[in-house]
């Protein structure tokens, strides 16, 4: 239920705003920043506010969610996955 209304949430906000960023702590202290990006084509500027968030944060991971069909993962630790495999992806 709760991942129900979190989709729900995320979705409302998607329609409304360019892109979305979303952190993820698990119970141990892992942080996984991931955006949603409402574009269908990856660009350099997909990667400012993660790479800002990593040098600021000391992580080395993230995840881009957007529309297109290209998926990849990055030297720098930061992912590509299209949302319609983003359950797919094994994140933490």
């Amino acid at each position: 239920m709760i991942a129900r209304i979190a989709t729900t949430k995320i979705l409302q906000l998607a329609s409304v705003f360019k892109s979305i960023a979303i952190v993820i702590i698990d119970q141990g202290t892992t942080l996984l920043p991931i955006e949603i990006k409402a574009g269908k084509t990856v660009n350099s500027d997909f990667f400012k506010t993660l790479t800002y968030w990593n040098k600021l944060s000391g992580e080395s991971s993230g995840l881009i969610v957007y529309a297109g069909e290209q998926e990849e993962d990055r030297s720098t630790g930061i992912g590509v996955v299209n949302w319609f495999n983003l359950m797919k992806k094994e994140i933490l």
